[in-house]
């Protein structure tokens, strides 16, 4: 069955079709798509049960970033994908979150201009944000947002 099945399932599947190493595997959390209460939720995890599979996950990526040999004084993160609902706003913000927890100071730009579900997730508000910096029209420290739940701040 699993041949006549499209996909990839496992990390060795990634590898082996991209010709790149897998840093992490994360379980699936829910199915369908996320919405603003699941994002905040799953991204919880990462602070309300830190042993969990997902946080697991989740830890294991944010080394595999640290110890990548290209890494070379990177500090920046792209999470991407031209699916919806695949999780990225949820793994940004848990992998933002562990990382604030580390006392590692931590900012998520969040560019989804049509839905910004990150920064709905931790509360804040969508009044100001990028946009307004970059056009002049507020200053940065008058936009970011500090998460309630870690020392994780957002750029809306």
């Amino acid at each position: 069955m699993e041949t006549f099945e499209g996909g990839l399932r496992t990390a060795e599947d990634v590898e082996t079709l991209s010709g790149e190493r897998c840093l992490a595997v994360l379980p699936r959390v829910s199915s369908g798509l996320f919405s603003r209460e699941s994002v905040a939720s799953i991204a919880q995890t990462v602070v309300d049960k830190p042993f969990s599979e997902y946080t697991e996950a989740v830890r294991s990526l944010r080394a595999s970033l640290l110890l990548s040999r290209e890494r070379r004084e990177a500090q920046s993160v792209m999470i991407t994908s031209c699916v919806p609902g695949e999780g990225k706003s949820s793994l940004a913000l848990s992998l933002a979150r562990m990382s604030a927890m580390m006392q590692v100071k931590t900012v998520i730009v969040d560019v989804d201009f049509r839905r910004s579900r990150t920064t709905a997730a931790i509360g804040g508000q969508e009044a100001l944000g990028l946009q307004d910096v970059l056009r002049g029209d507020a200053e940065l420290d008058e936009v970011v947002v500090k998460d309630a739940h870690s020392d994780l701040y957002v750029l809306p």
